[in-house]
């Protein structure tokens, strides 16, 4: 007998349209941003490591922020660099130092647009620029293609976690059961209570206690003018004072407060 196990929720449900519009959305602003010319797009949004690698092309990934991942080909990252500067795709760095701030300014493009993603996801950017380092993106995540007028231009991968929580966050939340508690509160209002009046207390010695005999006296902590406690019985909680009162043959209490 074969054992199959089901996800409890399946990745497809991770990026589902409200994913792929937050995703969309960020990119197309990032690429106005940086490259007013140029239409980048959100392409071929899946759940997996389908679009991690491909045969015959050199992807490093790099972690861009605590949940986004970015991977460029040289040659595509090399030709973003050139349009965000509007120059020559012939134009190439002479220099070390060239070289170096043309890799920052990578970087800094590169994060920009991590950083935006992972608040559309309501994650935390919580890496730098300079704290770029190389990752290998987690299985169970999401990748992104983002192609330009002539083809991919590079690949975004976002984190299980980030998934999990965005989805979490679009989840409406169930209202409030006011309605069944009304009803139990009126069910409640034919029940009868015993009511409690406390005159007072008075402290007396266990040797004392041992020697009452009818007729002693107790003096009490309040006088003849303070009202009396009211308390449901058993309880110690006061919900109300009440004035004592003759009433023909029997004892009433006249409420103050």
């Amino acid at each position: 007998m074969s054992i199959s196990h089901r996800a409890w929720l399946p990745r497809e449900a991770l990026v589902g349209p409200e994913f792929r519009s937050a995703v969309a959305e960020t990119v197309r602003a990032w690429s106005a941003a940086w490259f007013p010319a140029l239409r980048l797009e959100a392409r071929e949004i899946e759940p997996g490591g389908r679009a991690w690698t491909d045969e015959g092309t050199a992807l490093r990934w790099l972690g861009y922020a605590e949940s986004v991942a970015i991977a460029a080909t040289p040659v595509s990252a090399a030709s973003l660099v050139a349009r965000a500067l509007d120059s020559g795709p012939g134009q190439k760095a002479e220099t070390d130092r060239d070289r170096a701030l043309l890799k920052g300014l990578e970087h800094g493009m590169f994060a920009d647009l991590a950083a935006r993603l992972s608040e559309a996801l309501g994650a935390e950017a919580r890496r730098r620029p300079a704290d770029v380092k190389e990752v290998w993106p987690a299985p169970e995540g999401a990748t992104v293609r983002v192609v330009d007028d002539k083809g991919e231009a590079f690949r975004l991968a976002v984190g299980l976690g980030e998934l999990v929580a965005f989805r979490k966050s679009r989840i409406a939340k169930a209202p409030s059961p006011r309605q069944p508690l009304m009803a139990r509160s009126s069910s409640l209002r034919p029940v009868r209570v015993d009511v409690e009046a406390r005159l007072g207390k008075a402290q007396v010695p266990l040797s004392d206690l041992r020697g009452l005999v009818p007729g002693d006296v107790l003096i009490l902590d309040r006088t003849l003018a303070e009202p009396a406690d009211l308390s449901l019985a058993g309880s110690d909680r006061v919900f109300a004072r009440a004035r004592l009162a003759e009433r023909a043959d029997s004892m009433s209490l006249t409420l103050e407060s």
